[in-house]
C-alpha cells in the first residue's frame, strides 16, 4: 500500500500541521563558526533527482521550532558534490527567490539547480537577516538517481479526473476549495491529454491540507487562469474523498491518516500541493513542488502555448 503523503514544508510550517518531515532531517554544520546557528535552514523540498531540479528551504529559529524569515533576509545557496570534493562548489552560490508560502506568515526561498550525479551533495545556505551579519550552513541533501514523481520531460500519465459535468454541476463534491472556479472543472486531465491541449494541473486540498500551503498555491493560480483565456486549468483533491451529508470529506486509512487516490499515485506526488504545466503533447513542461510565483508559472504557459 502506498504510503499517505508527507506534509509538505512540516518543518517550516511547524504550528500549522502535524506528522513526519518532508523531507529527511538534514544534518547541519555551522560554516566557520564553533557555535550553534542563530537561523536553522531546512530543506522543504521532498526528493532531490538527478537532472534539472528546484529545492526549497525554509527557515527556522535557534530552537529548529518557529519559521522565521521575511522579504529582507537575503539568501543564497550553493552546492557541493561530498562523495568528490567536500571544499568545491558544483553548483555556484547564488542568491535564492523568496515567495511567501502562506502570504505573510511563513516563507520559502527557492533554487534551481541541475545535479549531474546521484549520492551525498551538500547545500551551503548562506542567510542574512536585517540588522545582523551573514551566517552559513551546510545541509545534507542526498540526490537520487530517479525520484517518484513525474518529471519535467516525461510523459504525462492519462488519468481521469472529476468534472463538473460528472458531478451534475455540484462543485462541493469535487473540490474542497471554497470559491472554486468553475473552469477548473470543465476538462477531465485524459480528456485533455486525448484532445491534445496544454493545461495545467493543480493537486491541492484547501480543506485538508498538511501544510495549510494549498489554499494560498491554488489562488495563485487561479489568479493567472484569469490572464490567461483559453488554457486549460484542472484542479484535483489528491486524497480519496467521499461525498456526504453536503461535504466533502476524506476517506482515512490506517491510524486516520489521509489516503493518496488514484491520479495522485499515476503521478507519484509525495506531497501536496503540486502545479504541473504540461504541453499539447503531453510532455510535462514544468513542475512546481508546494509554491509557484505568478510569473514563473505565466512564463511556463507561454512556453506551451506557443
Amino acid at each position: 500500500m502506498r504510503r499517505p503523503l508527507v506534509p509538505l514544508l512540516a518543518t517550516v510550517l511547524v504550528a500549522a500541521c502535524a506528522g513526519p518531515l518532508a523531507s529527511p532531517t538534514p544534518s547541519i554544520t555551522v560554516v566557520g563558526g564553533s557555535g550553534g546557528p542563530s537561523i536553522v535552514p531546512v530543506i522543504a523540498s521532498t526528493e532531490t533527482v538527478v537532472g534539472p531540479d528546484r529545492i526549497l528551504i525554509g527557515l527556522l529559529d535557534s530552537t529548529g521550532t518557529t519559521p522565521i524569515g521575511t522579504p529582507d533576509y537575503q539568501v543564497s545557496i550553493g552546492f557541493i558534490n561530498a562523495d568528490k570534493d567536500k571544499n568545491t562548489f558544483v553548483i555556484t552560490p547564488a542568491p535564492a527567490t523568496f515567495v511567501w508560502a502562506i502570504p505573510n506568515q511563513r516563507a520559502v526561498w527557492i533554487k534551481d539547480a541541475t545535479f549531474d550525479a546521484a549520492g551525498n551533495w551538500a547545500a551551503v545556505v548562506s542567510v542574512t537577516a536585517p540588522g545582523k551579519p551573514a551566517e552559513s550552513s551546510e545541509l545534507s541533501l542526498p540526490v537520487s538517481a530517479t525520484g517518484q514523481a513525474v518529471r519535467v520531460g516525461a510523459k504525462a500519465p492519462s488519468t481521469p479526473t472529476p468534472t463538473a459535468q460528472g458531478a451534475g454541476g455540484l462543485l462541493a463534491s469535487i473540490t474542497t476549495d471554497p470559491s472554486p472556479d468553475p473552469s477548473f472543472y470543465q476538462v477531465s486531465e485524459d480528456q485533455a491529454l486525448v484532445q491534445h491541449k496544454p493545461f495545467v494541473l493543480v493537486f491541492a486540498t484547501p480543506a485538508f491540507c498538511t501544510s495549510r500551503v494549498c489554499g494560498p498555491t491554488l489562488e495563485v493560480v487561479k489568479a493567472v487562469a484569469k490572464g490567461e483565456p483559453g488554457m486549460t486549468f484542472i484542479q484535483v483533491e489528491p486524497y480519496q474523498m467521499n461525498y456526504a451529508n453536503g461535504t466533502l470529506q476524506p476517506i482515512l486509512g490506517t491510524g486516520n491518516s489521509l489516503q493518496p487516490n488514484a491520479v495522485t499515485n499515476a503521478w507519484g506526488i509525495q506531497a501536496e500541493p503540486w502545479v504541473y504545466v504540461v504541453d499539447a503533447n503531453g510532455i510535462v513542461t514544468a513542475s512546481y513542488e508546494a509554491v509557484v510565483l505568478p510569473t514563473e508559472l505565466s512564463a511556463a504557459i507561454d512556453k506551451v502555448r506557443s
